[in-house]
């Protein structure tokens, strides 16, 4: 049987025994996913990833299909080919195998998705943010997540026209005249307008930075909280650039320019809990009373969405897993319950049926 290497502990093993106690509970507790999505470390490593992303989006693995199965020619065809052609390059440097592989299963999902359903428009980036479920998990549960996340956080994304997205950038500037007003009027003189932010809430950053760990250590926290936070992170890396903007000529080449590349060095963990202070401090329903009001259909004001609140049942965890990071009065306990029974017989079926498949081989 071939398992996954597991990672290092590193600096966050008792945040991960936090985390496999959340998914190990019946029901699974989401609160302390979430909690610890948004703190430093976010949810550790994508071995955790791959349990905990689901259960953000209140799915299981009875929810997955074979969504091969589902592919059919769909209008936007073409073009998904094209981006996918020149996708993966900046995650999959010099793994020309990994990145051929990776591509034929991030056309599988988002044709999927697509020919799934007919009222979902593909956009430019749709291919980033599966990118980034895909490399953190796997292709089952890539295109369960996207699915969902089309139908809820990026539906607005999804309509044949931008407009609805438009509406909500329309948003950041009002924001930034709210937290840093003599940033705000800079940009505001030099002409700019909020467009140089459009692909960082488009794809969650996933085009705009090149280091997979800090992507989906923002994709930690864009799975746990409002479809607004993107936004208001947007908003922080603006004031965390503030020097540099103040630095420049007042004129619109420069400013737009120096926002058109991100610090590749962000201090994630820092912007999340600043994003974070500036919702609570100006929250999407002021927000949208200082600038556009957004429709009240628009899925930004439909959150929470009725699977965030739902009771969900716990699934295979590998004991592994708890072996690695869990205590050992806590195995203990864990081995006497029910999960772990079922766990148990899984890893039995899949060594009889490699037993029985491969020894017989080996001895004739």
């Amino acid at each position: 049987v071939k398992y996954n290497p597991l990672p290092p502990l590193g600096p966050y093993q008792d945040k991960s025994r936090r985390i496999l106690r959340a998914l190990s509970k019946d029901p699974v507790d989401v609160k302390t996913l979430r909690e610890c999505a948004s703190t430093p470390g976010g949810l550790v490593n994508n071995q955790l990833r791959a349990l905990a992303w689901p259960k953000l989006l209140g799915l299981s693995n009875k929810d997955i299909v074979k969504h091969r199965d589902l592919i059919e020619q769909h209008r936007e065809w073409d073009q998904v080919a094209k981006d996918i052609d020149r996708s993966l390059w900046k995650f999959t440097r010099g793994k020309t195998k990994l990145r051929n592989q990776k591509r034929d299963e991030l056309a599988a999902i988002i044709n999927a998705v697509l020919s799934s359903h007919e009222d979902l428009h593909y956009f430019q980036g749709y291919h980033d943010v599966a990118s980034v479920l895909l490399l953190a998990t796997n292709e089952d549960l890539a295109f369960i997540m996207l699915e969902r996340l089309s139908m809820n956080q990026l539906r607005d994304c999804m309509y044949p026209s931008l407009e609805p997205i438009m509406q909500l950038l329309g948003l950041l500037f009002p924001l930034l005249s709210v937290l840093d007003p003599p940033l705000y009027e800079f940009i505001e003189r030099s002409g700019v307008q909020p467009f140089f932010a459009l692909s960082w809430i488009l794809t969650w950053f996933g085009h705009n930075i090149d280091d997979l760990d800090v992507v989906v250590r923002l994709f930690d926290v864009f799975l746990s909280s409002s479809p607004f936070f993107p936004l208001y992170l947007s908003a922080a890396i603006v004031t965390y650039m503030r020097e540099g903007v103040m630095g420049l000529e007042c004129e619109y080449s420069a400013v737009h320019g120096y926002f058109g590349t991100l610090p590749q060095e962000l201090p994630v963990d820092q912007l999340i809990q600043q994003a974070t202070k500036y919702m609570k401090k100006c929250p999407p329903n002021k927000l949208q009373q200082l600038g556009t009001q957004l429709p009240a259909s628009s899925s930004f004001n439909l959150y929470p969405y009725p699977f965030i609140t739902q009771r969900q049942h716990p699934d295979y965890i590998s004991p592994r897993l708890f072996n690695r990071f869990l205590p050992p009065s806590y195995n203990f306990f864990f081995s006497l319950s029910f999960l772990h029974w079922k766990n148990w017989r899984r890893e039995r079926i899949y060594q009889g049926l490699f037993y029985a498949t491969f020894v017989p081989l080996v001895v004739l």
